[in-house]
This record gives structure tokens, sequence and C-alpha cells, in this order.
């Protein structure tokens, strides 16, 4: 164990000093590998961060049930506080509702008097023309379905004059953000076939430049493995110095985009925030970077391997 530890280990090193030799093409490659990465990296992010706005709001969910003088026929104006409690305590044994809060009609028209600029007009108002609501928080565990299925219920319910909840936004802008999310996976695929590619165009570089010292290593009996392994050392370098490069470049341009839209997001109170990039995110970033140059360097130089032995045998 102790030997085959030391045996990587020195080669570990040794391919270290063989990448620092030529600066410049590893520096190079190493930028065109982080900005390749660095793309889909940023979107994952704004789309992680817009799911986690919808999550918010899914959270923060209300239904308004409205009772009232739209239904005459169904509510007596001294008995409407009655009903409004009886209909409260119907919807409040529904499963699918965590809690339900009454308004007063003369509630409701306070609100509207403060938030609106008819104050004046309002207090000519002999009498109050707004109706008294509940305001309904389903489930926070609730999915857009069941949100839907519980809107039909209380709009079928005896009593209820209309039903209030912005469902039809909510689904489309989870829609946008699932149809954003899907490009964003699409660009990394493509990103990652990308980086394979990049890597393995520089990985047959260092086998042309020591084609024949691989020679000589396979005609003394070199074992595959044994030729490989200064490879894959290279080729899993190369991928982690992208994915290094690649979080600098993201951080960079996630830390100067998250001032101005934060900025946005606040002048329209909405909760959005560009998140900048965590531990768990970056890790994952280089340990699959490292993966896609094992992978570039494995499958080009198994190539190579099996190309020559076939060539000297057929010597």
């Amino acid at each position: 164990m102790k030997v085959w530890l030391q045996r990587h280990l020195q080669v570990l090193g040794e391919t270290l000093m063989w990448l620092v030799r030529s600066p410049g093409s590893t520096l190079t490659t190493a930028l065109i590998l982080g900005v390749a990465i660095s793309l889909p990296l940023m979107l994952f992010k704004v789309s992680q961060s817009m799911m986690s706005v919808t999550g918010k709001l899914n959270e923060d969910s209300v239904i308004t049930v409205y009772v009232g003088p739209g239904k005459p026929e169904q509510v007596e104006p001294m008995k409407e506080d009655q009903l409004v409690i009886e209909i409260g305590q119907k919807i409040l044994q529904i499963p699918l509702v965590s809690d339900v809060e009454y308004v007063s009609r003369a509630q409701v028209l306070k609100d509207f008097q403060m938030e609106s600029e008819l104050g004046d007009l309002i207090d000519d108002l002999e009498e109050n023309p707004l109706p008294a609501m509940l305001i309904v928080f389903p489930e926070k565990s609730l999915i857009a379905a069941d949100l839907s299925q519980l809107v039909t219920v209380l709009a079928d319910m005896e009593g209820v004059d209309s039903v209030s909840y912005d469902q039809q936004w909510q689904e489309r802008l989870q829609a946008i953000i699932a149809a954003f999310m899907s490009g964003t996976l699409i660009m990394a695929s493509l990103m990652a076939i990308g980086v394979v590619l990049i890597i393995s165009n520089t990985v047959r570089l260092g086998i042309l430049n020591r084609s024949q010292e691989i020679q000589i290593i396979d005609q003394i009996g070199g074992t595959a493995t044994f030729i490989r392994r200064p490879f894959l050392y290279f080729g899993t370098l190369q991928g982690i110095s992208g994915g290094i490069v690649a979080l600098l470049i993201a951080m960079l341009a996630l830390f100067l985009l998250a001032r101005p839209v934060n900025h946005l997001a606040g002048l329209y109170s909405s909760e959005f925030r560009i998140n900048l990039l965590d531990l768990e995110v970056s890790g994952a970033v280089i340990v699959v970077s490292a993966l896609l140059g094992w992978l570039a360097a494995r499958f080009t130089l198994g190539g190579y391997i099996a190309k020559m032995r076939a060539s000297a045998r057929g010597k």
C-alpha cells in the first residue's frame, strides 16, 4: 500500500511539473475550460435563485374568499358575521387548509381606504359596498394541482360570492423557470461535451510529444495502467484547473450582477435575490470537472494504446 501510494504521489508530482513547464498552454487551456464551465454554472445559480422565490411564493400563497353582497338572497345583513364565521369553520375542516382568518366588511373598507386615494369619496358613501372576506391559508406542502382543487371546492361552497387566487401567474412563472432550468441542463450537457473534447485534444498533444516514451514502455512490458497513469493525472488536473477558473469567473460575474439585480427586485418589492456560490456547489463543480478530465484522458489514451498495439501486431 505504501509503495502504491508513493508511486502515485511520484506520478502526480511529475505531472504537475509537466504542467508547470508549459505555463502558457496550461493557462490557456484552464481559461478556455473556465469560460465553458462558468456559463452553465451561472445559469444554474440564477435558476436556483428563481426557484427559491417560487418556493417562498408557494409557502405564502393565500386564497381570498368573499362573502356578502354578491348573493343577497343567501346573505342577510344582520346575520352576515354569523354566516361568515360558519363558512370559515367549514373551510377550516377541509384537510388542505391550514388556517382561516376572518376580515369584516368594516376592516375591508378601512384597508381599502388606506391603500387607495379614494378616502374622501369613500367617506361620502351611505353604506359599505365591500363584502366580508376570509383569508384561507393552504397547507405549505400543497402542489399546484391541490391548490387548484381547493379553489374549486371553495368557490362551490354555499354562501361564497367569489374566490380570488393568483394561481395563473404563479403557474406561468413556474413554467418559465422550468423551461429556463431545462435550457440550463441542455447547455451544461453541451459544455460538458466541449470540456471533454478540449481536454481530450490537450491529452492527445501530450501523447504525441511522448509517443516514443510510451512505445518503449509498452515494448518492455509496461501495462496499460502504468502508461495511462500520468495522463489520467494530467487530464484530471486540467479539469480541476478549469473548474477553479470557472468558480472565479462565476463568483466575479455573480457579484457584479447581484447588486443591480437585487436593487431592481427591491424596487418591485420582490424577494428575488442573486445568490452567490456556496461550498456545496463549488465542491460539485471541482469534482465534476475533475471527472470530465479523467474521462477525457481515459478514453483518449485507451484508443491510442489500442491502435499502437494493433499496429505493433501487424508488423
